[in-house]
């Protein structure tokens, strides 16, 4: 094998791999139907087809969180950076549900809507216009949206290294989160 020649997976045995991740693929972006995949945890990672949603119900979360990243899973530093964020939110797994955007326009908003009946939505590293959302929201300043609050923030990898951006983010969260 050629080792320029790209390696390309089915999307379960990318869902395999990648087991708390749920993996958009962004093949088409009319609607998305869901394939639940069971974990040995009991967890399942959902992946987002863009086929059909019809069938499948809302899930109830607390908040939706679409992260931008060029890879179908996140680091460890940056997993461990997001569970602290949430953490600190006061947030438990069973209650956020993880996007993780490869691509802009990959999934939009109207079918993590339906998808997910979530109150709060956190985009990192990622614009309102890169879901398809009609608006634009400054980063670090909460706004309401069709029934949804959204705060937009920069990149992992950015919020990571520079702590006034730390600071930003967590007087943000403090809106959405109260104490």
């Amino acid at each position: 094998m050629n080792q320029s020649e790209p390696i390309s997976l089915p999307i379960h045995i990318l869902a395999s791999l990648y087991k708390n991740t749920l993996i958009a693929d962004g093949s088409s972006t009319e609607s998305a139907k869901s394939n639940h995949i069971e974990t040995g945890s009991g967890q399942h990672v959902q992946s987002i087809q863009q086929d059909s949603i019809a069938d499948s119900p809302a899930v109830q979360k607390d908040t939706v969180v679409c992260v931008a990243y060029p890879a179908p899973a996140l680091s460890a530093a940056h997993q461990a950076l997001l569970k602290a964020i949430l953490k600190a939110c006061r947030l438990e797994d069973h209650q956020v549900e993880l996007i993780i955007v490869t691509r802009p326009f990959q999934v939009n908003h109207e079918t993590i809507s339906a998808k997910f009946v979530a109150k709060n939505r956190l985009l990192f590293g990622l614009e309102p216009s890169d879901l398809k959302l009609p608006v634009h929201f400054p980063a670090f300043q909460v706004q309401s949206f069709n029934k949804a609050n959204y705060l937009v923030a920069p990149k992992l990898e950015s919020i990571e290294q520079d702590k006034t951006l730390k600071v930003q983010l967590w007087k943000s969260l403090q809106q959405l989160y109260p104490a």
